[in-house]
C-alpha cells in the first residue's frame, strides 16, 4: 500500500467540505444577522420549516443518516427463529406426493444474534453428523489426503470465520452518542454550522462529547501500542486472527467517525473554532495509520493463509514439500509490506512457524494416544526421525533463501536471530533424540525376554521394571521444556549400563563353564536377539573359532584311527554305516563353519599385515555345488583352521564318494545274481 497521505482513509478528508466552505463563515455570520432582524430566528432544538435551508448536500446527509437509522433496526430485527429447507435428491422434482420424503425442515436458534446462532448450529449439529458418514456417495477414496478432508478443513475455517466475525462485532468500540441525535437532528448543511458555533451552551456539550471520544480512542491506540501478551506455541493463524481484530475494530471506529452524527459534530466545533480540533486532527492521523498498517498487515498475511492448513494437518514429511513456498511467500512480506517489514515482526512470525511445526510434530509423534510408550517401536522412532527431518529441512531452504538474497543487495535481507527461531526446534529435536535413544535401547534390549537360560530371569524382571518405571512418568515427555525428563534420561541411561553390565558378566559366566563348540555357538546366537553392541561377542566368536579348530584336529585323529573299520550303528549295512559315520563327522565340522561364514568380522584384521585371500568352503552337498567364504583379511590362526577344514572336509568327502561308487559297481553284479532263476534242473537226475 503506498504510502501517500492523499490515499489513506483519513477523518480530515471526510471534513474537506467544511474546511472549504470555512473561508465563508464570515459571510454565512452577516447572513444569520439579517435573517435575525428580517424575522425571529429559530434556535437550536426548535424544528425548522421543511422548506427552510435545505440544500442539495444537506438532503443527501439527510438520506444518509435514514439509511443507518434502517440499518440499525435491520440488525435489531435479524434475531428469533430462522427456518430452513433441504432437498435430499436433486433429480426430482418436488412435488405434493415427494415433498414429505425429499425435503427436510430445520430451525436454527437466532436469538442471541445470527453469527452466533449459525455458528452454533454448523459446529454443534452439521459438522459432527457430517463426520459420523460412513457412505458418500460416488467419492470412494480413503486415507488422509480423501476429498472428505478438504471438505471438513473449509467448514472449519468458516466456522473460524463466523466466530471471529461474532468476537469483532463485540470487541468494537462504540462511541458514546446518548442524547446527541436530539440536539443536532437540525443540523444538516455548513450554514446551520455556523449558526449553531453561536450557541455556546451546544458548543459546550459537543465539546463534552468530543472529550469522551478522545479517551475511547485514546484507549483503543494505547491497547494496540501495549506489548501483545500471547502463548508461546501459538502458530502464524494467530498472528492473521490478531491484526484481522485490530483491522475490523479500527474500521468500525472509522465508519462511526464517518457517520453523519459524528461530521455533524466537528463541523460545529471546526466553525466555532474549538480548541479539540487540533487535538482531533492529531488523532485522525495515529488512526489513520493504525487502520491502514492493519490493513496492509492482513493484506500480506493472507497470503500465508494457504500454508495454515498443510502446517497443522500434514505429517512432518508431506510439510517439507512446503517449505520452500512457504519460504518465499515470507521473503515477500519481508521485502514488500510496508509496515509488517520490521526485524522484530518478521523474527514474530518465524517464531510462530517454528511453534506450528512443533505442535504439528507432537500430534503427529502421539498419534491420538495418551503416552507414545504405547505405539510400537518401530513406527515411533520413524516418526522422531520425520520429525528431526523437518527441523533440518526447515533450516536448510532459509539458509538457502537468505544466500539468494544476500546476492542481490538491492533487496531486505534476512538479519534476524537464527537462535531464537530455530532454537525452540533444536531443542525439541534434542528431546527426539533422546527419546530415540531410549526407544533404541529398550528395543534392542527387548530380546532378552526371549531368551531361556538358566539363572537369565533376573536380569529379565530387571529389564521390565526399567521399562514400566519409564512409561510409568506422568509428565508429557514431548514437552521439551520439563527440565525432569532430563533427569529421568540420565537414570535411564545409568540403569541400561548396569544391566549390560550384567549381560557381560552373565555370558562370561557360562563360557566360564568349558561349553563345547555348538553349545557355545548356541548360547551366542541366543543372545545376539539382543542386539545391543555393548555386548563383547566378537571376542566370543574368537574363542569358539580356536575351540572350533582344536575340534577339528580331533576330528581328523578320529577319522585316522576308524577309517578302516569305523564304527556302524546297529541295523545298518556295512556301506551305508560308514557312509553314515562319516557324514557325522562332517556334520561335525560344518554346523559350525556356516555360522562362521555369516560372521566374517571374527576373521578379519587390518590389511597391512595380510593379504587377501580365497577359501573355498565345503558345505554337505559338496558333489553339487561348492560355497565361497569370499575375499576377507584373516588372521594366520584363522587361515590354518580354514585350511585345516578344508582338507578334512575333502577327505572326509573322498571317503563318502569311494564307497559310495564301490557301493554302486557291487549293485550291478547284485542285478544278476537276482535275475538268476532260484530253481533249475539238475544236469544229472534232471
Amino acid at each position: 500500500m503506498s504510502s501517500d497521505r492523499g490515499q489513506k482513509l483519513s477523518i480530515s478528508d471526510t471534513m474537506d467540505g467544511y474546511g472549504d466552505s470555512h473561508l465563508k463563515d464570515d459571510e454565512a455570520r452577516k447572513a444569520m444577522k439579517v435573517r435575525r432582524i428580517q424575522r425571529p430566528a429559530a434556535t437550536v432544538g426548535q424544528k425548522r420549516p421543511n422548506n427552510a435551508f435545505i440544500t442539495n448536500e444537506a438532503m443527501k446527509e439527510m438520506q444518509k443518516l435514514k439509511k443507518e437509522e434502517r440499518e440499525e433496526r435491520r440488525l435489531q430485527i435479524a434475531s428469533g427463529t430462522c427456518c430452513f429447507f433441504t432437498k435430499s435428491s436433486d433429480t426430482n422434482l418436488l412435488t405434493a406426493g415427494n415433498i414429505a420424503q425429499d425435503v427436510s425442515y430445520g430451525q436454527i436458534d437466532m436469538t442471541k444474534g445470527v453469527l452466533e446462532g449459525l455458528e452454533k448450529h454448523l459446529s454443534t449439529i452439521l459438522l459432527p453428523a457430517l463426520k459420523s458418514r460412513t457412505d458418500w456417495g460416488c467419492i470412494k477414496e480413503n486415507g488422509p489426503n480423501k476429498p472428505q478432508n478438504d471438505f471438513f478443513d473449509t467448514l472449519n475455517r468458516f466456522i473460524s470465520t463466523l466466530s471471529g466475525a461474532r468476537t469483532h462485532l463485540t470487541d468494537r468500540v462504540i462511541l458514546e452518542i446518548d442524547s446527541l441525535r436530539n440536539l443536532i437532528k437540525d443540523l444538516s448543511s455548513p450554514a446551520d454550522f455556523a449558526l449553531a458555533a453561536y450557541n455556546t451552551e451546544l458548543v459546550f456539550k459537543l465539546e463534552g462529547y468530543v472529550n469522551i471520544w478522545f479517551k475511547q480512542i485514546e484507549q483503543v491506540l494505547a491497547e494496540s501500542e501495549q506489548m501483545r501478551k500471547e502463548a508461546d506455541d501459538i502458530g502464524p493463524a494467530a498472528e492473521l486472527e490478531h491484526w484481522r481484530k485490530r483491522m475490523a475494530k479500527f474500521n468500525s471506529l472509522l465508519d462511526q467517525i464517518k457517520s453523519a452524527n459524528c461530521k455533524t459534530v466537528i463541523g460545529v466545533l471546526q466553525a466555532a473554532k474549538s480548541k479539540t480540533i487540533k487535538y482531533w486532527k492529531e488523532l485522525d492521523i495515529r488512526i489513520t495509520d493504525a487502520a491502514n498498517e492493519a490493513k496492509d498487515n492482513v493484506k500480506y498475511l493472507y497470503t500465508l493463509d494457504k500454508f495454515f492448513a498443510p502446517l497443522s494437518k500434514c505429517t512432518p514429511t508431506e510439510m517439507i514439500e512446503h517449505i520452500p513456498s512457504l519460504m518465499n511467500a515470507i521473503r515477500m512480506i519481508h521485502s514488500y509490506s510496508q509496515y509488517y517489514n520490521t526485524s522484530e515482526r518478521m523474527t514474530s512470525l518465524f517464531v510462530k512457524v517454528t511453534n506450528q511445526m512443533i505442535t504439528t510434530c507432537k500430534s503427529f509423534i502421539r498419534d491420538g494416544s495418551q503416552k507414545i510408550w504405547d505405539q510400537p517401536r518401530p513406527l515411533l522412532l520413524e516418526k522422531l526421525k520425520q520429525a528431526c527431518q523437518l527441523n533440518e529441512a526447515y533450516q536448510r531452504c532459509f539458509h538457502r533463501t537468505k544466500a539468494k538474497l544476500a546476492e542481490n543487495s538491492s533487496e531486505r535481507q534476512f538479519e534476524f536471530s537464527e537462535n531464537y527461531i530455530f532454537g525452540k526446534f533444536d531443542t525439541f529435536c534434542k528431546r527426539l533424540e533422546k527419546l530415540s535413544d531410549m526407544l533404541v535401547s529398550m528395543e534392542e534390549l527387548a530380546g532378552v525376554t526371549e531368551i531361556r537360560i538358566e539363572g537369565i530371569n533376573n536380569i529379565i524382571t530387571r529389564y521390565q521394571s526399567i521399562v514400566a518405571s519409564t512409561k510409568k512418568k506422568n509428565y508429557d515427555v514431548l514437552e521439551h521444556r520439563k527440565g525432569e525428563f532430563d533427569t529421568d534420561y540420565d537414570e535411564f541411561k545409568r540403569q541400561i549400563d548396569v544391566l549390560n553390565s550384567q549381560l557381560q558378566a552373565f555370558l562370561d559366566s557360562w563360557f566360564d563353564r568349558g561349553l563345547s563348540t555348538p553349545q557355545a555357538l548356541d548360547l551366542l546366537q541366543k543372545f545376539e536377539k539382543i542386539g545391543n553392541s555393548n555386548l563383547d561377542l566378537t571376542e566370543k566368536y574368537t574363542n569358539v573359532l580356536f575351540n572350533y579348530g582344536r575340534d577339528l584336529e580331533l576330528t581328523r585323529k578320529i577319522y585316522q584311527k576308524c577309517k578302516h573299520d569305523p564304527p556302524v550303528a546297529r541295523n545298518l549295512p556295512p556301506i551305508a554305516g560308514k557312509i553314515t559315520w562319516v557324514r557325522q563327522l562332517f556334520r561335525r565340522i560344518d554346523e559350525p563353519m556356516k555360522v562362521f561364514k555369516k560372521k566374517p568380522d571374527i576373521l578379519k584384521v587390518s590389511s597391512s599385515s595380510h593379504q587377501m585371500l580365497q577359501i573355498p568352503l565345503l558345505v554337505y552337498f559338496i558333489v553339487y555345488n561348492t560355497k565361497m567364504i569370499g575375499c576377507y583379511l584373516i588372521t594366520d590362526e584363522a587361515r590354518k583352521i580354514i585350511r585345516n577344514f578344508n582338507k578334512l572336509a575333502s577327505v572326509l568327502m573322498e571317503f563318502e564318494l569311494l564307497y559310495h561308487r564301490g557301493w554302486f559297481r557291487a549293485v550291478d553284479a547284485a542285478k544278476s545274481g537276482l535275475q538268476a532263476t532260484l530253481l533249475i534242473k539238475h544236469p544229472e537226475s534232471k
